[in-house]
């Protein structure tokens, strides 16, 4: 698979070490109310040192956006969290990578300034919940959107 120029020098560049089990507080199942519909993320816990997610929006009782993510491992001892945006039946999807830039046992915030939008994406815990902030620029103007997540009980 043939990589951007663009990502692979943002991949190139350093990231911080760390310890996929500190992200352990991301597995579960999340939902919080957006665009007139709901966000539904899942996240499975660590093992092999990868986590896996997706996420999707539903309004008016159908699908109306899909995401894929992998965090996994770099050769230097960092982490990239892997972005697939949109329903794989909708064409062909390149994941985008993310960096690892800061992480403990109550956050971690992703980076890749090489993306226009979202160029940093953070989870945080919450006492409630958890909260994801995406940030970037779309058209020139910086943008973000937060989701404050609470668990989804069975």
């Amino acid at each position: 698979m043939s990589v951007p120029t663009g990502i692979r020098h943002y991949m190139a560049q350093e990231g911080i070490t760390a310890d996929i089990r500190e992200m352990a507080w991301l597995q579960g199942s999340w939902i919080c109310e957006v665009w007139d519909g709901a966000w539904h993320e899942a996240w499975s816990g660590p093992s092999g040192n990868t986590m896996q997610g997706h996420g999707k929006h539903i309004r008016d009782g159908s699908t109306a956006f899909m995401e894929y993510m992998s965090i996994e491992p770099t050769a230097d001892g960092g982490l990239n969290l892997w972005m697939l945006l949109g329903a794989p039946s909708k064409g062909r999807k390149m994941g985008v990578p993310f960096r690892l830039v800061k992480s403990n046992e109550e956050e971690c915030v992703w980076a890749n300034p090489a993306n226009e939008f979202p160029s940093t994406i953070v989870y945080r815990k919450t006492a409630d919940g958890m909260l994801c902030r995406i940030a970037g620029r779309r058209g020139g103007q910086e943008e973000s959107t937060g989701f404050n997540f609470r668990p989804l009980k069975d």
